[in-house]
């Protein structure tokens, strides 16, 4: 878990590097540093983005293995998957800041995220596939619950892709879908629990 953490800790840290300080010889004035700051805004843009994504996906692999009650090798060796993934996400992040307007970029971009997700949705199917390594009292309104909002983000990202050959704004429109998405999923899975308690008394 300690390693795990620290592949996230760096690969979150390095999503910054790409943001440079205007250098000082082209600044000559206040409003060039303004206007150099302006520049930097697609950076910003895809530093803040990508810090909340990326934050997202460790909160929930740390929900993930606080369920965990065991551990085999094909769990290792997916959560190895996973952290290839993370640690590959600064590349893709430099060069959305840097070409946000052309498709390749944000579908490169929205690819490496979605897969990310999609590999740690693996790590709990894996983990929950006949309760091999999570408690076996463990209720099947939590299992589908994690599973879901594990799907969330690469969902979006992956509906976002063929969205960026058509227009590559709509495509960075459409990931403000996350919240609501998110918000019913836990809606709608709070309803099911509270039918089902419903029905056992």
């Amino acid at each position: 878990m300690l390693f795990s953490d620290a592949v996230f800790a760096i690969a979150i840290t390095l999503l910054v590097l790409e943001i440079k300080v205007p250098e000082r010889e082209a600044v000559g004035s206040a409003a060039a540093l303004v206007a150099a700051l302006g520049a930097l805004t697609p950076k910003f843009f895809a530093f803040f983005l990508s810090f909340l994504v990326v934050g997202y996906y460790w909160f929930m692999h740390h929900r993930i293995f606080g369920y965990l009650r065991r551990c085999d090798d094909a769990l290792v060796l997916i959560n190895l998957g996973l952290l290839l993934c993370v640690a590959f996400l600064p590349f893709p992040v430099a060069l959305f800041g840097s070409f946000r307007h052309y498709a390749p970029a944000l579908v490169f971009y929205a690819a490496a995220l979605a897969a990310t997700g999609v590999v740690q949705s693996l790590l709990w199917l894996h983990a929950t596939r006949g309760r091999r390594l999570v408690d076996p009292r463990l209720d099947g309104h939590t299992v589908r619950l994690v599973y879901f909002r594990a799907l969330a983000l690469p969902a979006v990202f992956a509906i976002s892709i063929p969205l960026a050959f058509v227009n590559p704004t709509w495509a960075m429109v459409s990931w403000a879908l996350v919240a609501p998405v998110l918000r019913i999923i836990r809606s709608r899975m709070q309803r099911s629990a509270d039918a089902a308690r419903a029905g056992s008394r």
